[in-house]
């Protein structure tokens, strides 16, 4: 058990050599980093990469620091320094390139003048739909002031219909009233006022004229010739005159 002990002594010495070295280079590399990141960032217009590319070096980035220490396994692993601040990566960190280019300013002003044009359209139609709102609220007014004169002037044929039915009718019952005051002339009677006083009412301009002259007649006592004006008039009672 002694020479077990003796043996791995001197291995657990090697590990402890080997784990206290990696932790001083690493603080060494952080502690450089920073120093290393202002020199190059002060000097970045001038400097460049001497890497086969001859590319310029990046603007505020520190330069990477390879650095080897202990793996779990006992072997040498290897970090870089100097990616980030404070960060340890086992890989280079890779540059993600220029940002993706937005729109010119052609493409731009295309799309703007799209734009406009499909404005302009709505346009157009907006007023294309109110002016055939207009014409139809117009046609509306137009067709309802129709409706009303149709309807004023059915009315109003109504009511001469009408009229000119009682006036027939009228003048019917004084054509028939006239009859027996035809009668009376004959005898020799002049009491015929109310069946004239009758036609003179219901009978026509012409008609009313012979009424007229058949009172002179029987004022003057000629009976006959009343006779005749009242027969003259039943007559252009019934022809409307």
């Amino acid at each position: 058990m002694n020479d077990a002990r003796a043996l791995s002594a001197p291995h657990t010495s090697s590990m402890r050599a080997l784990l206290i070295t990696g932790v001083v280079a690493v603080a060494a590399g952080l502690v450089a980093a920073p120093l290393l990141a202002t020199r190059s960032s002060s000097n970045s217009d001038l400097s460049t990469d001497a890497g086969p590319a001859g590319a310029p070096a990046p603007s505020g980035r520190a330069p990477m620091q390879r650095v080897e220490v202990p793996g779990r396994d006992g072997g040498p692993t290897i970090v870089y320094v100097g990616d980030k601040k404070g960060q340890l990566s086992e890989s280079p960190a890779t540059d993600a390139g220029p940002a993706p280019a937005g729109p010119s300013t052609a493409e731009l002003q295309a799309q703007i003048a799209r734009l406009q044009q499909r404005a302009d359209e709505l346009q157009r139609q907006q007023s294309a739909a109110q002016d055939q709102a207009q014409l139809m609220q117009e046609t509306n007014n137009q067709l309802r002031a129709l409706n009303a004169q149709m309807a004023n002037a059915q009315a109003e044929r109504q009511a001469r219909e009408e009229q000119t039915a009682a006036q027939q009718q009228a003048v019917h019952g004084a054509i028939a009233g006239l009859g027996p005051a035809l009668d009376m002339l004959t005898s020799g009677n002049g009491q015929v006022d109310d069946a004239l006083d009758a036609a003179d009412q219901s009978f026509p301009p012409q008609a009313r004229r012979d009424i007229a002259a058949a009172r002179d007649a029987i004022a003057n006592s000629n009976l006959n010739l009343a006779r005749g004006y009242i027969q003259t008039a039943i007559g252009d009672a019934q022809a409307g005159r």
